[in-house]
């Protein structure tokens, strides 16, 4: 995947997570979303790319109330902030 391919991957991921607000997301409906939107990868592509946007405090992953051993991603006010200034919101 090249860097723009991978922006836009990026864009994906955060737009799901916005679309959900304030709601937080498992990674397997982000990966489902992803896959819809043309973009063909693993789950552990996918964690490594949420891991990148967590780092980077565009979404927090937590594990989910029910289960501590489930992620969930949800995008955090820096990351709705991104998305406004890139006119993706």
């Amino acid at each position: 995947m090249n860097a723009e391919q991978r922006l836009l991957l990026r864009h994906a991921i955060l737009r799901q997570l916005a679309a959900a607000a304030p709601a937080a997301l498992p990674p397997d409906t982000l990966l489902h979303g992803v896959h819809l939107a043309g973009f063909r990868l693993d789950a552990d592509a996918l964690a490594a790319e949420l891991d990148y946007l967590a780092e980077k405090n565009l979404l927090a992953l937590t594990p989910a109330a029910l289960s501590r051993g489930l992620p969930r991603a949800r995008l955090t006010a820096p990351g709705r902030d991104y998305l406004e200034q890139e006119n993706l919101a």
